[in-house]
């Protein structure tokens, strides 16, 4: 039993010595296979590196004859390649960039691969004109560009829009298609004198001319001109730009200085009018109050009377003068108030007619209204009463006794009608008939019996008259009467 159990551990002790035998091989087996290996992978690796890093000298150095070293040799060849690849590049840039023409290849995409520096200057020229050519297609201003014979050559968005020519219509035809007559001799002489080698005489300045449109109408410009020259010759650019806007403008600025100028005046006048048109009744006034406040005592009852009426003349002549200064000044401020409407013509001259009827029978005038009753007319009622008012009373007024006084209607082509005051009274002269209705003119005399009269009434009427679309007018002739007319707009379904 003891002998068996000493073979049994014997066995045992051999078998774990082999098994730990055979574990030491296989990792010394493994460790040096590991390292035939890994070396040449490594050294493929750190090529891989140096021809990343731009050295396609690098070459591995491999001495077996296994897969790997496959690999090693497949490696060098493609870094041998790659090398002699950039050498024929380099050599290939040196012959590209010693040529005069600009070239350019591309791969089959058409991408852009290599160019050399005269492809670069071309394109760089090609990008800044495309640019420029972007800029002026968007200026607000024409830009037109043409040669040295006035050949045109470039015409932007905007001179198609001021000119009506579309490009295709204009380019390669003569400036003088956009240039009056009248300014022809004048571009052809600078054409002429650019080409013996002057000068433009604008180049660098901006002047005002007029444009000629496709539909031959003229309208006024302002031009900047410029000069520029290339070895193909000498050009020319202007800037243009319609000013038809500011002309009108100008004109219209101009027209309303003189206006202005012009109604300055005539308020200066009309006020100097009026200051002696106050001062005279109220001298009058003044006197005739002296006397009284003086010498009451010495005056009979009859002269009393006498004096009092002067009185009432005289204060009636200042308070017509200050109602007209009033409404005229309401006229000229806008604060008058107007409120136009169908007016029954006949009732409005019925009525102004009570109101001068006391005076005319005093004198014997008889006054007629001869106005179809159912005359309608579209104004305001209290504007028209007053021009009727107005012009009744200068007919009583100028009429010597026993005359006559008609007032008539007549309907004109323009939808107006026209009313009129005819007397036959003293008339006036041609020269004072040409002075009525002027602010600046002062015509003013007294009546048959010596009535007075402020020469204001008249102004309003033309105002009054004029604020409802219509206007006035007179006819006279000294000894034989006058005819005053006015005109306002018929009442019908367009203005109701």
């Amino acid at each position: 039993m003891e002998q068996g159990e000493r073979v049994k551990e014997s066995v045992t002790t051999l078998l774990f010595g082999v098994a730990f035998l055979s574990i030491f091989i296989t990792i010394i087996i493994t460790f040096l296979t590991i390292g035939r290996i890994s070396k040449p992978i490594i050294a493929v690796a750190k090529s891989a590196d140096s021809i990343a890093n731009g050295d396609y000298s690098h070459r591995v150095v491999v001495k077996t004859n296994d897969e790997i070293a496959l690999l090693a040799n497949s490696f060098n060849k493609m870094a041998a390649s790659i090398q002699h690849s950039q050498k024929e590049q380099a050599e290939f840039k040196t012959i590209l960039y010693s040529i005069g023409d600009g070239v350019i290849t591309t791969n089959n995409a058409g991408v852009v691969k290599l160019m050399n520096l005269v492809a670069e200057r071309l394109t760089g020229l090609s990008e800044s004109e495309e640019r420029f050519r972007s800029v002026t297609q968007s200026a607000n201003d024409a830009i037109i560009s043409a040669d040295s014979k006035g050949i045109i050559i470039e015409w932007n968005l905007s001179a198609e829009k001021i000119f009506g020519y579309s490009k295709e219509m204009i380019i390669g035809e003569n400036l003088e298609t956009i240039i009056p007559q009248s300014y022809r001799d004048i571009h052809n002489i600078q054409l002429e004198r650019v080409s013996l080698g002057g000068e433009h005489h604008i180049i660098g300045k901006t002047v005002e001319m007029h444009g000629l449109h496709i539909s031959r109408k003229e309208f006024p410009i302002e031009l900047s001109l410029a000069e520029w020259q290339t070895s193909k010759g000498k050009f020319f650019t202007g800037i243009i730009r319609d000013i038809s806007e500011r002309k009108k403008a100008e004109i219209e600025i101009k027209l309303k200085n003189e206006q202005l100028i012009k109604l300055n005046s005539e308020k200066d006048k009309f006020f100097s009018i009026i200051a002696h048109d106050l001062k005279s009744p109220f001298q009058g006034f003044i006197g005739l109050t002296e006397l009284l406040a003086n010498e009451h005592e010495d005056f009979s009852k009859v002269e009393l009377v006498e004096l009092g009426k002067s009185l009432y003349e005289s204060a009636s002549t200042v308070y017509k003068l200050l109602e007209n200064l009033l409404e005229w000044a309401q006229m000229q401020k806008g604060t008058i108030s107007f409120t136009p409407g169908e007016l029954l013509l006949f009732k409005a001259v019925s009525s102004s007619i009570n109101t001068v009827n006391q005076r005319a029978l005093q004198k014997g005038i008889s006054i007629i209204n001869e106005v179809d009753e159912t005359q309608k007319v579209y104004a305001d009622e209290k504007m028209i009463s007053t021009v009727l008012r107005n012009f009744l009373s200068n007919a009583v007024k100028f009429t010597k006794r026993e005359g006559q006084i008609i007032v008539r209607t007549k309907k004109l082509d323009d939808e107006m009608v026209e009313v009129s005051v005819s007397d036959t009274g003293v008339g006036m002269a041609e020269k004072d008939v040409n002075k009525l209705f002027k602010v600046e003119e002062k015509v003013s005399s007294k009546g048959t019996e010596g009535e007075p009269s402020t020469g204001l009434g008249l102004l309003l009427c033309k105002e009054f008259i004029e604020k409802n679309g219509g206007k006035v007018r007179a006819e006279s002739e000294k000894g034989k009467g006058s005819i005053f007319y006015f005109t306002v707009p018929e009442s019908n379904d367009k203005n109701i």
